[in-house]
């Protein structure tokens, strides 16, 4: 560590030790600004006052404080600075202990030497340095591993064990932190995913240079299903081997694409012709064809790359019903779904009757981004229809003129009737009660033949 100026903190309580230490540091180190104490409340007070030192070299015995508690009390006050011991005890196990209060070194003073005293505080402080760097970049990766949105956990690559996970990753799966550090992956895996789950494991152990990754079904803590995307690095963490791991949920991607190749299939294999526009128009005429199932092709003798582009009008020709392409029209416009018949035209301009139902798609946030419709050849229905009612067309003409030739000789019929009635009813007294009765069919049969007429005219 290079310092223009150094600052240096002595706690030492004997004149002639401090006198020595001052001239070591002025041979090797003559940049160093030297501080001396003798007492641990002297030392507690500058550094609670935020004195500006680089390093603290401690005497173990002084006035008012020595050995252990001294040394801790020192070492906490310090903070960040490392604190060099000097002692007369040439005691090893000593010196030993020390460290394990917190001390950067325990150096004796006998046989101290400017240039070792030197090289002492050259190395604590650049370790110290390092330390400190480590530390800011662990904090580092604390903060962006715990506050990251995404789930992450660190596991053992050796025993697949979690060793942290972070919040996002208990939001996700529903364990607590604490019941996530006693599982491993295994249980977060289904049983028929566990060789997948292997073989990743194996891949991560032999490329560990690499980061690997994969798509793979997890189970949350209820037992619920998730596809998550899942992207890993070998790292060391806290001397083991193990593997830092991102997991994405994929789940709703998944079931969205599934539901597409559901969509496409059911679209690909349907007996109805299946025609997929854009919803912007890209010309006055229209919105351009995206798509068409070869059912369509069948129907029309169009293929997908012959009509892409194009929009549907040009399956229209001169009988097509401009009432109905208005129909349609007016329903594309207001985003509604609308059903009609109407005549399209072949490749060959062979006229047929389509049965139309077209409807707007929506994505999720509710914006029409396409427009899908369904078609049925239904020529040979309408030709049937036609047939029936030109059937019937004459079959009530038939009806017509056959009742009116009926009725002429029927009213004649009635008008005889009358006249015998009038002229013959009384000589013969069983006369007329038979001409009643025959009056009576004549009257129901001209009944029957006018309702005849009537709906053969309605």
């Amino acid at each position: 560590m290079t310092h223009a100026h150094w600052s240096v903190l002595v706690v030492e309580d004997n004149l002639g030790d401090s006198f020595l230490i001052r001239e070591y540091l002025q041979e090797d180190l003559p940049e160093a600004e030297v501080t001396v104490v003798e007492r641990l409340s002297e030392t507690l007070e500058l550094l609670e006052k935020g004195g500006p030192f680089d390093i603290i070299l401690l005497d173990l015995t002084l006035p008012d404080a020595q050995g252990e508690p001294l040394a801790k009390a020192v070492v906490a006050a310090a903070g960040d600075r490392p604190v060099i011991v000097l002692t007369g005890l040439g005691d090893k196990e000593y010196g030993i202990r020390a460290l394990s209060w917190g001390v950067a070194d325990y150096l004796l003073k006998d046989g101290l030497t400017s240039e070792f005293l030197a090289k002492s505080i050259r190395f604590n402080s650049e370790r110290n340095r390092y330390q400190l760097q480590l530390r800011d970049s662990e904090r580092k990766y604390r903060d962006l591993f715990q506050l990251s949105p995404i789930p992450k956990w660190v596991y053992d690559l050796e025993t697949l064990r979690f060793l942290d996970v972070n919040a996002a990753a208990t939001r996700q799966y529903g364990f607590s932190r604490d019941e996530f550090l006693k599982l491993s992956l295994k249980d977060i895996r289904p049983a028929s995913e566990l060789p997948a789950l292997l073989a990743a494991v194996e891949e991560v152990r032999k490329s560990p240079e690499s980061p690997t990754s994969g798509l793979f079904r997890h189970k949350r803590k209820d037992g619920t299903l998730l596809w998550v995307e899942i992207r890993s690095n070998r790292i060391q963490f806290e001397g083991r081997d193990a593997s830092m791991v991102l997991a994405v949920d994929k789940t709703a991607e998944v079931e969205y694409q599934e539901q597409l190749r559901l969509f496409e299939s059911v679209i690909t294999n349907s007996h109805e012709a299946v025609m997929i526009t854009s919803a912007e128009a890209s010309t006055p005429e229209g919105p351009p064809i995206l798509y068409v199932n070869e059912t369509f092709t069948r129907m029309t003798g169009f293929r997908l790359e012959e009509v892409r582009g194009r929009t549907p009008g040009f399956l229209h020709g001169p009988e097509t019903d401009r009432a109905e392409i208005d129909r349609l029209n007016d329903a594309i416009a207001n985003l509604l779904p609308c059903n009609l018949e109407l005549v399209n035209y072949r490749k060959d301009r062979t006229p047929y009757w389509v049965d139309l139902f077209v409807a707007p798609v929506y994505n999720h946030d509710g914006v029409c981004t396409h427009w899908i419709s369904v078609q049925r050849d239904i020529t040979e229905r309408r030709s049937y229809i036609d047939a029936l009612e030109s059937q019937n067309r004459r079959l009530r003409e038939i009806a017509w003129f056959q009742s009116h030739k009926l009725r002429a000789p029927l009213v004649r019929m009635i008008g005889l009737l009358e006249m015998i009635e009038t002229d013959h009813a009384d000589q013969v007294p069983s006369l007329r009660t038979l001409l009643e009765q025959i009056g009576q069919s004549t009257a129901e049969l001209d009944s029957v033949i006018h309702e005849i007429v009537q709906r053969t005219e309605s």
